[in-house]
């Protein structure tokens, strides 16, 4: 090129999007990621729960003894009252200081 001028080159094209669609992009991403997310704990924090552990009362032979789920037949009653123990040992000692399943 003569006397210093540059060449035009065609200007550089890039795809427009209004800044509204960027936006709602963007929106749309992170709630699925929130979704994923939401529905990965929904699933995996039932396997993190804590232990429980019942008294339970045999009703024909009233034999006390500890299970880690809360009955739901009538066959055994929970004789703890509403106290949810978190661990076994701890259920059956338990089993010694509640009066029915004194012996």
């Amino acid at each position: 090129m003569e006397g210093g001028q540059r060449e035009q080159l065609p200007p550089f094209r890039v795809a427009h999007r209004p800044p509204l669609w960027r936006l709602l992009e963007e929106t749309m991403k992170i709630s699925a990621v929130v979704i994923a997310v939401s529905l990965t704990a929904a699933f995996v924090a039932p396997a993190f729960a804590a232990e429980s552990y019942y008294i339970v009362q045999d009703a024909k032979t009233k034999k006390c003894t500890v299970t880690e789920t809360k009955p739901t037949s009538t066959e055994t009653t929970v004789v703890s009252g509403d106290t949810v123990y978190k661990t076994k040992s701890e259920a059956e000692s338990g089993i010694k200081t509640t009066k029915v399943c004194e012996t």
